[in-house]
This record gives C-alpha cells, sequence and structure tokens, in this order.
C-alpha cells in the first residue's frame, strides 16, 4: 500500500508540472505587449480597414453592435454618446468576467470601462480605456484599476518570463475579454461569412491593425452614367476671350483675420473658419483635451477631459464635446458660461487647436456614468 501511495505521489508531481509547464507555455500570449499603456494608463486599441464600407455604414453597424454589448449582463451598461459628423460613439461598459466557475463556487469581477469607436470612410478605431474592477472579497468589495493590477510592472515577473502569482488571472481574462469584443468588431465589419484568419491573427499576433478581407459590402448601387455628347474643340481665339471675361472662382478661405474689436490671436496660431472645422483636428486617443476657464493665466481653472471628447455639428453650428469620468469634480464648469478647449497630441508641449467655446445646456448625468459637456465654438485658433 505504502508503495503504491508513493506511486501515486510521484505521478501526481509529475502530473502537476507537466500542467503547470502546459500553462507557462500557453501564457506567451499574455506576457509583454499582451497590455498596452498611453501616459500610463492601460489602453487597448484596434484599428479596422474595410475596403469599400461608407462611414455612415459603419457609424449605424458599430452603434448597432455597441447596443448589444452594452446590455450584456444587465448591469448597468449603456451608449451614453454619440456624433454621426465626428464619427464617434462612446459606451459606458459593465460587464461581468469570471475567473473561475463550479457548482460549489464562482469567482468572478465586474470589469467596467469605456469603449470608444471613431468611424471614418473605410476605417474604424476602437479603444477600451479607463478599465476598473469591482470584486467581492470575503463579503466586501474592493475596487482595483487596470494599472495596479494587469500592467506588466504588477502581473510579469522581473525577466517578463513568466506571469506574476497572484495577478495572473486578472491580466489572462481581462485580455481574453479584450479579444472577445475586438473579435466581435471583426465580425461586425464583415459583410460575408467569418474570416477565421482574421480571428487568428488577432489573438495570436496582437496586431494594431486589422483588415477586414474580402469584405462585400452590399452597397447603393451606383447611378449609371449616361454617355456624354462629345465636346468639340473651341478654336483658340474662343477660348481665350472665354477666359477673359470668366469671373474668378470663389473659394471660402479657412483661414481669416480676427475681427479689431476681438481678443488678439495667440502667438504662433492662425485664426480659422469655425464653420469649416474638420473632426480630425481632435482625435480620440491621440493627445488630450484641456479645459480652461478664465482668462487671467495666474488665476486659472484648468481640467481635463479624461474620457476624451471630439468636434462634431448641432444646429448647423460648430460644437466641441468634452467627456469626463464620473468621479472627476466638473463643478467649475457646470457654472462658466465660456471657457477654451484645448488639445494637446502625444508628446506634444503645447496644443494644437485652441476653441474658444459657449457653455450650451448639459444632459443630466447618471451617477457612476462619464459626464460630457458641449460647447458651441466661437473662436477657432490652429498652430502654425
Amino acid at each position: 500500500m505504502k508503495k503504491i501511495n508513493t506511486l501515486f505521489i510521484i505521478i501526481a508531481m509529475m502530473t502537476g508540472s507537466s500542467l503547470l509547464y502546459a500553462q507557462e507555455q500557453g501564457d506567451s500570449r499574455y506576457l509583454e505587449g499582451a497590455v498596452t499603456e498611453e501616459q500610463g494608463k492601460v489602453v487597448f486599441s484596434r484599428n479596422f480597414n474595410i475596403p469599400g464600407m461608407s462611414k455612415d455604414e459603419i457609424m449605424q453597424r458599430t452603434e448597432t453592435w455597441m447596443d448589444g454589448l452594452m446590455k450584456q449582463n444587465k448591469n448597468n451598461s449603456r451608449i451614453v454618446f454619440k456624433d454621426a459628423d465626428a464619427g464617434n460613439i462612446v459606451g459606458n461598459a459593465d460587464h461581468y468576467i469570471v475567473f473561475s466557475s463550479s457548482a460549489l463556487s464562482l469567482d468572478r469581477t465586474r470589469m467596467l470601462y469605456i469603449l470608444t469607436a471613431t468611424a471614418k470612410p473605410e476605417n474604424l478605431n476602437l479603444e477600451i480605456s479607463r478599465i476598473r474592477y469591482i470584486y467581492n472579497e470575503g463579503g466586501k468589495e474592493e475596487t482595483y484599476t487596470a494599472e495596479e493590477m494587469i500592467t506588466d510592472e504588477y502581473a510579469l515577473n522581473k525577466a517578463h518570463t513568466k506571469l506574476s502569482r497572484g495577478y495572473a488571472k486578472w491580466r489572462r481574462k481581462t485580455v481574453d475579454y479584450v479579444d472577445s469584443v475586438f473579435i466581435g468588431a471583426v465580425n461586425m465589419l464583415k459583410a460575408t461569412t467569418n474570416d477565421a484568419r482574421n480571428e487568428q491573427e488577432l489573438r495570436s499576433n496582437n496586431q494594431s491593425t486589422i483588415v477586414i478581407a474580402n469584405n462585400e459590402v452590399a452597397a447603393t448601387p451606383t447611378t449609371q452614367q449616361q454617355p456624354q455628347p462629345a465636346v468639340q474643340p473651341k478654336p483658340a481665339e474662343e477660348v481665350k476671350a472665354a477666359e477673359a471675361v470668366k469671373p474668378a472662382e470663389e473659394t471660402k478661405p479657412v483661414i481669416v483675420e480676427a475681427v479689431a474689436t476681438s481678443a488678439p490671436v495667440p502667438e504662433g496660431y492662425s485664426e480659422a473658419d469655425v464653420n469649416a472645422l474638420s473632426s480630425d483636428l481632435i482625435v480620440a486617443g491621440n493627445g488630450r483635451l484641456v479645459i480652461a476657464i478664465g482668462t487671467d493665466i495666474y488665476n486659472m481653472t484648468t481640467l481635463t477631459a479624461n474620457a476624451g471628447g471630439s468636434l462634431g455639428k448641432q444646429n448647423e453650428k460648430a460644437v466641441v464635446y468634452t467627456i469626463f469620468s464620473a468621479e472627476q469634480d466638473v463643478s467649475a464648469l457646470k457654472k462658466a458660461d465660456s471657457y477654451s478647449v484645448r488639445f494637446y497630441p502625444n508628446g506634444a508641449e503645447r496644443p494644437s487647436v485652441i476653441l474658444e467655446c459657449k457653455s450650451l445646456p448639459s444632459q443630466p448625468t447618471i451617477e457612476g456614468m462619464p459626464q460630457i459637456f458641449s460647447g458651441e465654438v466661437q473662436r477657432a485658433f490652429i498652430s502654425k
């Protein structure tokens, strides 16, 4: 009996070692590069190229897909912001991720995050940010951030060759969940049957850009152009005479002169026509939005829109939207009649665009949801 027990223990040890080795080998996709950071914050993003698909169709598909995603788990998740002109959709998600489950126990956590979609013709960018977890441990809820649970600093050993005990399950399950979201987006964007190759590329290579191949978009048929009658060439004399009397084409300049009675244009900037502003001036994930309240540089209140923002239109007027996380103190902005919005591209020490805004009425904010403010752009300054 003693020999049998000893043999059983040896076999169990060998089996356990084999399982541990297999798990470590399978953990390669969770190691360095699996969790990306921007300015010290965990941000997962994917860029999808969809040849032939219009911005409007991408927006429509994305909104339908995101609405369904937000309704998972029946928690307090929903789309909180949409700007069709800028191509932006923002959702606030509150989902469960399960670490382990059995008949006797359930180990899971709530994962809260912001999902930002930015659509352009033939392109969609998705970003998952502001991740935090609400974990029930011993009957008490604890809140953790992704920065303290799944980053390389905490979740990997010093050599970055293995997952650290205690953090491994958080990193594995978060990466798996994020992959499932992006794979759902791949399938949502396809007009044909699923392309497993794209899914495999996304899982194994952690690619930043995914091309949705063989996408046969069911677009509105283009009206067939009727053949135009051939134009007979005019004599040189007639051409010269026509050019002499033809008025110069009227163009709408983007850069305009500052009004004499207005505040001066900041040094190093040109004033731009607010009605001709491009939504590309502010791109979610490519920089930060800083709101400045007041004109005295020595007595000015500044706030950073942690959840980003965008440029759009409202009643045919240029509007800039700024989104703040639920825990940010925005009392000063709520009281302000006017303010300026400044976009700092990643790594830049000065803003690329300054927008002077008039406050617009904002919608009541649900507790725990992002806070969204709208400002009508009065003047715009673009860095030279």
